[in-house]
């Protein structure tokens, strides 16, 4: 507490002075809450960045210890957002008002948690604990991050910060038409994901013809079988990644596969995703002769002298008739 005025004495609690007759004495009173305030620093990163800018989504909520499972009734709620391209910082701002706490030293611990709804962005599912720790130091209150647990376990080093790291997502649809022929055949396809030069695995959830279900990739590949009119939907993979996608089988068959407005042909395709994009597979039916000196080379030569005898023996007997000779 401070006062401020002509011929005023003051000792930081009260004021004195005096007054003259025809006079007056203008007095200020201005009180300053003792407190001090504390950031925690959140940093986002984004694992493999597609150019564009992306807003993510934090909570911090107060907490009875640094286990963070439960909740301070009516304690300490915040929300903040990050906007990153490949990588930005924010903070949590916390302030401690001397009034508000009981005793010095105090601690206070807080859970900061990522919050997204997005299906096309692999968040962070970290959960983290920051402890602070309020003093008194030369009749000054001071605030500050005094240690961090990440997912139960303590972080350590010079620096403490809470640190998110997302991935950009990509779902991947292929499509199996077959024309010109009709066809109950399962056809068989293998699909091979590669994150720069590292092979993709893990389990991934699938759309089969409107059947959920779950794809395994080791070492990058994974196998599976469409029909005529089949589609299968992979959902989660990482932006960029570059796909290949080989179907086996398709002898007799021009294949040719349609990624939105670009064609390729042969019995594979590849690409980047770095969309959703839907792969079109479309087997054209084609008449294909047996191999030269195959089983099926004796059967044709016979069925064609067989064709020929007798279009010989109906032009002998067709000239024999018009002649007049008896057959």
């Amino acid at each position: 507490m401070t006062y401020s005025g002509d011929g005023v004495t003051t000792d930081g609690q009260s004021a004195s002075g005096t007054i003259r007759v025809n006079t007056s004495v203008g007095v200020t009173v201005a009180n300053h809450e003792k407190g001090a305030s504390v950031t925690i620093p959140v940093n986002k990163i984004i694992s493999n960045p597609d150019g564009a800018q992306h807003t993510f989504s934090f909570k911090l909520e107060q907490v009875t210890n640094q286990e963070g499972a439960t909740l301070v009734e009516g304690g300490t709620v915040q929300e903040m957002s990050i906007s990153v391209e490949n990588s930005e910082s924010g903070a949590f701002t916390l302030i401690y008002l001397e009034k508000n706490i009981n005793q010095l030293p105090a601690t206070f611990y807080y859970r900061i948690t990522e919050v997204t709804d997005d299906r096309l962005i692999g968040f962070d599912p970290s959960a983290y604990v920051a402890e602070i720790t309020v003093t008194n130091v030369s009749n000054e209150l001071k605030a500050e991050m005094t240690r961090l647990w990440k997912n139960g376990t303590e972080v350590t080093g010079q620096t403490l910060q809470v640190s998110f790291t997302n991935t950009l997502l990509r779902n991947l649809t292929i499509q199996k038409r077959v024309v010109g022929i009709a066809t109950e055949e399962k056809f068989q396809f293998e699909l091979t994901l590669m994150d720069g030069n590292v092979p993709l695995s893990g389990s991934y959830k699938t759309l089969e013809n409107e059947t959920p279900g779950n794809v395994n990739f080791e070492n990058g590949k994974a196998s599976f079988q469409l029909g005529a009119d089949e589609t299968i939907t992979i959902y989660g993979l990482p932006y960029g990644v570059t796909w290949t996608v080989l179907e086996s089988g398709t002898a007799g068959y021009h294949v040719t596969w349609q990624i939105g407005d670009t064609t390729q042909e042969g019995s594979s395709a590849s690409g980047t995703l770095n969309d959703n994009y839907i792969i079109v597979c479309t087997n054209q039916g084609t008449y294909e002769l047996p191999e030269t000196g195959g089983s099926g080379t004796t059967l044709y030569t016979w069925g064609g002298l067989l064709l020929c005898g007798g279009a010989y023996l109906l032009y002998k007997h067709t000239k024999r008739r018009r002649e007049g000779v008896p057959s």
